[in-house]
Order: C-alpha cells, then structure tokens, then sequence
C-alpha cells in the first residue's frame, strides 16, 4: 500500500511523534479517537505506541464471534531517521491469535511530499470467514491511510 502526503517526511515523522497530532485526528464513524501509549524520538529513532478502537457496527456474522468493545489494538511503529525505513506491528488487545500484521515501512521523499509505502503480511484466523474479514480489515487499513494522510497534509501546513 502506498499513499502520497504532500508535506516533508521529516515533518510527517515529527507529526508522528507529537502527542497533539493524535489529539488533532477527528474520529471517523468506524474508528475512535487514537490513544497514544508511547511516543518518542530518540538516537536517531521514532517510535510510537498508539492504541485504536473499532468504532462502527459489526456484520451480524462477526457479531456473533466477536465483541465490538473487545476490538481494540495497538499499532507500534519504529523508523529509522536516516534511511526513512521502519517497521509496523499490530498488536491486538483481544483475540490473540486471530489477527496479526507485521510489515515494513518508509517514507520516500518526492520532491517535498512524502509518499508511505507499507509492505506487509496480514493474517486472520476466523474460522469461515477470515477471507472476508481479511479483506474488510485491508480495506479499512487502506482507507485509514488515506484519511490519515489527508489530515498530516493539513496538520504539517
């Protein structure tokens, strides 16, 4: 997945890092607001912590497995200043087992803008329906990207 933010990378990482940026995001229907556990720049290293909460109202199919205020998560970043390269880790509260994500970020400079690139491997192990949770999780990832991009492009102005 990629997605172009039109603000510097080193003003998107310091974004990142910066608690009033998580106190700035709006809240979407289907995602509560943010809440930072961890955040710090140290040595040349970024580092988050932020913890997520579903927000929206589960397919009836998966609200027979799962509980809505059980779906929470945290989202650990760490990124190295020099290369723009990192990784990203999803850790969910609940349900241990049944999600995982582990990937590899960066953020390329192009001409003044930053474009994210996230590459990694998302896992879901609900029996009968992981494909289509698989594909409903992708797809909000995606759109939280893009949302997300739209708000550091205003909060980096």
């Amino acid at each position: 997945m990629s997605q172009r933010i039109a603000a510097p990378r080193e003003r998107v990482v310091d974004a990142l890092v910066d608690h009033a940026w998580y106190e700035a995001l709006e809240t979407r229907p289907s995602i509560g607001a943010p809440e930072p556990l961890a955040l710090s720049d140290l040595d040349g290293i970024a580092r988050t912590s932020v913890r997520w909460r579903y927000a929206g109202t589960l397919p009836p199919a998966a609200a027979r497995l799962l509980d809505a205020d059980k779906m929470t998560w945290v989202i650990e970043m760490r990124l190295d200043r020099a290369t723009f390269a990192g990784t990203i880790h999803v850790v969910p509260d609940h349900y241990e087992g049944l999600l995982t994500f582990e990937g590899a970020l960066r953020f390329d400079d192009e001409a003044g803008s930053t474009l994210e690139r996230v590459d990694g491997t998302l896992t879901v192990k609900i029996p009968l329906f992981s494909d289509a949770v698989e594909r409903a999780i992708a797809n909000g990832f995606t759109e939280h990207l893009r949302v997300e991009a739209e708000a550091l492009e205003r909060f980096c102005a």
